[in-house]
């Protein structure tokens, strides 16, 4: 085979695994319903996640809530509802709030997902925010201090400064 063919069906191979492998994360994605939300349950039996965060350490952003606290270590992790690494990281935030050091707020900000408003996309534009569980630690003046992708609370505790 000449080389400029073996690159022609590498090229090919490699674009239909990312096609495949695209495919795959697009039908893997939970259902509506399976869906970690901060909207009001209609349901009395189903629980409501903002009802379970901690008023301190691990709370839904708001411009409100952050400038309350900017006295504090602050950071942003970038969530979304379908992320299959999200979803037990905000677990792990969730159960352990009271690990997070008492210095120290974690905003959950929606990104690119079913509650994402319009402050959370200027946030992430804001932040030049390209993948969600992302993390960015910003000083008292809201720049940026740290920023990093991916891990539960043993990252955050590792990374924030």
């Amino acid at each position: 085979m000449k080389k400029s063919n073996f690159i022609y069906v590498l090229l090919a191979f490699t674009l239909a695994l990312f096609t495949l492998f695209g495919f795959a994360a697009k039908t893997n994605q939970p259902k509506p319903d399976q869906l970690v939300t901060t909207q009001p349950s209609v349901k009395k039996n189903e629980a409501n996640i903002s009802d379970q965060k901690s008023e301190e350490g691990y709370i839904d952003y708001s411009p409100e809530a952050f400038e309350k606290n900017k006295d504090k270590r602050r950071v942003l992790y970038f969530y979304a509802n379908w992320c299959t690494t999200c979803i037990p990281a905000n677990a792990d935030f969730l159960e352990n709030t009271n690990k997070i050091p008492t210095d120290t707020v974690v905003f959950r900000v929606n990104f690119r997902d079913s509650d994402t408003d319009e402050v959370e996309k200027q946030l992430a534009e804001k932040y030049k925010i390209t993948y969600q569980h992302t993390f960015v630690q910003l000083n008292y003046a809201g720049e940026v201090i740290t920023k990093w992708n991916g891990g539960k609370l043993q990252e955050l505790i590792k990374n924030i400064n």
